[in-house]
């Protein structure tokens, strides 16, 4: 299949290129950028050009894959209209129904054939699978999340950002819940690159917290054990895990994710690897 990227000096996706030139694959890639001074690349022992993005119709590729820095509705619609297939890393369209909102290993049929294809929120991106086993065995009456980023974020007194507001309805279209209520905050995290999430939920049906631990080992990206994340910084630790005493089925859970684009990376190539094998 071919893949062309478009955006590669984005944050995001610099270590996806730094995972993929670690491994080899049959796949075909090809460079895109916006604007007329390019530079090659290097990527897997050879110098890529990288092409002008003047339309995304003459683009030689099967799947345009749009960074955020480089995402552009027009282009992904015309791409579309081409009959290319695109995937919209800045959620653009994750507000549409009829376009899919994805993250890695969850419902793999709503996006194996889409010709967009929306990807969410990068917390969300490593956050869902999470939500969503504690949905599919204990249902999910709330869920509160606090994520300490060392990002520079966007302030708001007594309100809600942006960023918030699109977490929030980018979480109800994962869970495909309209009944689950979500909040999230973002916060900077001032001390070191770590980024620490904090997850109280409360759930409809009685909590077993064994099963509720078994169930999340079965995730590839989380673990409980400190030597595991240490040693493999694309895993998210689970530091902390006790039921809350205020309610009937509740949880506070504490996350540590110390590279949060590493976990981003694996998980995109999951992605890719899932649409490849529709075509």
């Amino acid at each position: 299949m071919k893949f062309a990227i478009i955006g590669h000096q984005s944050p995001l996706a610099k270590p996806f290129l730094n995972l993929l030139n670690q491994v080899s694959d049959e796949h075909e890639y090809t460079f895109y950028e916006k604007g007329k001074l390019l530079p090659v690349i290097e990527f897997r022992g050879h110098e890529m050009p990288v092409y002008p993005l003047e339309n995304a119709e003459s683009v030689d590729a099967d799947l345009l894959i749009f960074f955020p820095e480089a995402a552009d509705r027009k282009y992904m619609l015309n791409a579309e209209g081409a009959g290319k297939r695109v995937l919209d890393l800045k959620g653009l369209f994750a507000d549409e129904n009829t376009i899919p909102l994805v993250v890695p290993n969850i419902k793999t049929s709503r996006y194996r054939n889409a010709p967009i294809i929306s990807v969410a929120d990068v917390h969300l991106f490593i956050i869902s699978p999470l939500l969503k086993t504690m949905e599919s065995r204990f249902r999910i009456k709330r869920a509160s999340i606090v994520i300490n980023t060392p990002e520079p974020i966007q302030t708001a007194e007594d309100d809600y950002t942006d960023r918030e507001i699109d977490f929030i309805n980018q979480g109800l279209k994962i869970l495909d819940d309209k009944q689950t209520r979500i909040t999230v905050s973002f916060t900077e995290n001032l001390y070191d690159k770590k980024t620490n999430i904090l997850l109280n939920v409360e759930f409809i049906r009685p909590l077993n917290t064994d099963t509720l631990k078994k169930q999340i080992q079965e995730i590839p990206m989380f673990t409980y054990s400190h030597d595991e994340a240490k040693e493999d910084d694309s895993r998210v630790l689970i530091t902390r895990t006790r039921r809350d005493l205020s309610v009937d089925s509740g949880l506070h859970m504490s996350l540590q994710a110390q590279n949060l684009s590493k976990i981003y990376a694996e998980g995109l190539k999951s992605l890719l690897e899932t649409i490849a094998q529709s075509q």
